[in-house]
């Protein structure tokens, strides 16, 4: 095996079993792919990068952390719309912003909001998801209202059901499969 397909292998391995991905794609049109995988590899790197970093950023005055927060307001997308992918990534990410404000973004530009979803328009998802998390305090749309509805709702740790770690595999997966299929 080349050393370019041996070092770039155990990535798009784990890409592809992240967003399901046919078995074949380690064994075919390796080549011709490297790069449009690569780059949702990446992609996905930097989300996996901010959204464990709010396990460690306390959520307002509750006892959770923010990513706890975020989990639980997933939980709430996916029980009320088990089949709405967007709806629970939406969710999932809706705090995103807080992580990039403590990374040294514009520190004049407070909107959390507004830079998640600048943030993940970048990355690649679809407008639904980043309207609604831009729109989120203002409900300007039926998602936007949910938002809002989930992100109030999750405030007790003790409503967060499983582990965090096992949920947030479950919803990063969840958002991943989102920014696959909107590319």
């Amino acid at each position: 095996m080349n050393p370019l397909r041996r070092a770039f292998l155990p990535s798009l391995v784990c890409c592809r079993d992240t967003l399901g991905l046919p078995q074949s794609l380690t064994k075919v049109s390796f080549h011709w792919n490297r790069a449009q995988y690569a780059g949702l590899n990446h992609r996905l790197g930097q989300l996996n990068r901010y959204m464990r970093a709010t396990q460690h950023l306390p959520y307002k005055t509750c006892e959770l952390t923010l990513l706890d927060h975020s989990l639980l307001a997933a939980q709430f997308a996916t029980k009320e719309y088990p089949k709405d992918m967007e709806l629970q990534s939406m969710a999932f990410l809706h705090d995103i912003g807080y992580s990039l404000l403590l990374d040294g973004f514009p520190p004049q530009d407070l909107d959390h909001e507004r830079l998640g979803a600048d943030f993940l328009q970048g990355l690649g998802f679809s407008e639904r998801i980043t309207e609604g998390i831009r729109n989120q305090s203002s409900g300007g749309s039926s998602d936007a209202l949910s938002l809002r509805k989930y992100d109030s709702l999750a405030k007790n740790k003790a409503e967060l059901h499983g582990s965090t770690e096992a949920n947030f595999d479950h919803y990063f997966e969840v958002a991943s499969r989102c920014l696959h299929q909107s590319k």
